[in-house]
């Protein structure tokens, strides 16, 4: 489950859009150019049971990040994501990063 999504080359975090938005973006989706940050695939908008809005890989993705997460971590994720910007902080979800001995790392969520 992604929150972010690059549309038309800009950045858009699912929770930025309200319900009324986010369903016209699931409508026409198909004749934008959006794709998931991590790996390029084409995104698809979604609504999960929880009501998280979010963007979902291709089906035949090839996306090496890991998946697994319950959707009570995902809906945590989404909340805190959503906090976070609406209180003026720059966040990046799934952020990669590497320690000095060149172990590379995921952080569920990295903020400034």
């Amino acid at each position: 489950m992604g929150f972010l999504s690059i549309i038309e080359n800009k950045e858009i975090f699912s929770f930025m859009l309200n319900d009324e938005q986010w369903d016209r973006l699931k409508y026409k989706y198909k004749n934008l150019s959006m794709h998931m940050p991590c790996c390029q695939t084409r995104a698809i908008p979604k609504k999960s049971k929880l009501g998280t809005q979010y963007f979902a890989h291709r089906p035949s993705s090839t996306c090496s990040i890991p998946t697994g997460e319950s959707r009570e971590h995902q809906f945590c994720k989404y909340l805190i994501l959503k906090y976070l910007y609406e209180n003026g902080w720059t966040v990046t979800p799934e952020f990669r990063g590497q320690t000095p001995s060149g172990e590379i790392w995921i952080a569920d969520i990295y903020a400034e």
